[in-house]
């Protein structure tokens, strides 16, 4: 087993797990954005395909004895979108997904050399995309702080998860739960089961079905009127007298 890493530098290094660097690929990019393994490939010779910073998505058979750095041929580039992809998802057939700053996330076919069939456009740049095959759901992560869920079959969009106030940069899927990280500090959580999906896409279209949250008390208790004001003027005259007391002490 060996790690692999890609960077800013635009080099490919695959590493023992002690740390020990067995070779360094140069595609000749600018940047590496995503390394993805081939989940159709071998497991005794894995195909790794890598997205770069200037468009292209290049692809290279893993052979059994890894150190040998010539037996490692990097292919000829895909090129399907116009400028950086950020990221690489496979989906259960073996169609994989990209998202792009040319403002789209695509499907490449593998059937047809990953050339793509479907392309989901977007306001702004695409940082990421996660597949939910189990309801045929792509779902986006965009610049413009929105995340998309989208229909695979149709291409049609489904739903808008929205709640962040700046770039979302990543999603994470586990079961039926939706997380994502954005650099507004926050990582928040979507429910996608079909249920909740359902009821959240009801309220989309009908704001008015949006349950709201009761307001908050005072936290006084079930006192009158006329008991809770005479109980907030004696709160703060006790604030004047401690202030006025803290000032006399500091002189």
């Amino acid at each position: 087993m060996v790690l692999l890493s890609g960077g800013a530098d635009g080099d490919i290094n695959i590493w023992t797990f002690e740390g020990r660097r067995l070779v360094c690929l140069r595609p000749q990019s600018r940047g590496i954005e995503c390394i993805a393994l081939d989940p159709f490939s071998s497991p005794e010779t894995p195909r790794i395909f890598f997205s770069t910073s200037q468009r292209e998505i290049y692809h290279f058979v893993l052979p059994a004895s890894a150190a040998i750095s010539k037996d490692i041929k990097i292919s000829e580039p895909i090129i399907q979108h116009e400028t950086s992809v950020y990221k690489l998802e496979f989906d259960n057939d073996g169609d994989l997904w990209t998202a792009s700053a040319d403002k789209t996330a695509k499907r490449l076919l593998r059937e047809n050399n990953f050339t793509a069939d479907t392309t989901l456009a977007h306001p702004d740049f695409v940082r990421d995309i996660v597949i939910y095959g189990l309801s045929g759901l792509a779902i986006t992560a965009c610049r413009d702080e929105e995340i998309r869920l989208w229909n695979t079959a149709s291409s049609q969009l489904m739903h808008v998860f929205s709640g962040h106030f700046e770039e979302i940069t990543a999603l994470a899927l586990t079961g039926t739960t939706l997380l994502s990280v954005s650099i507004d500090a926050t990582l928040r959580k979507w429910s996608i089961a079909p249920s909740d999906l359902q009821k959240a896409t009801d309220e989309a279209k009908n704001p008015a079905l949006v349950e709201k949250e009761p307001e908050p008390k005072s936290g006084f208790g079930d006192l009158t009127e006329e008991e809770e004001a005479q109980l907030r003027a004696l709160m703060e005259d006790e604030e004047s007298e401690a202030l006025d007391k803290m000032a006399r002490d500091e002189q």
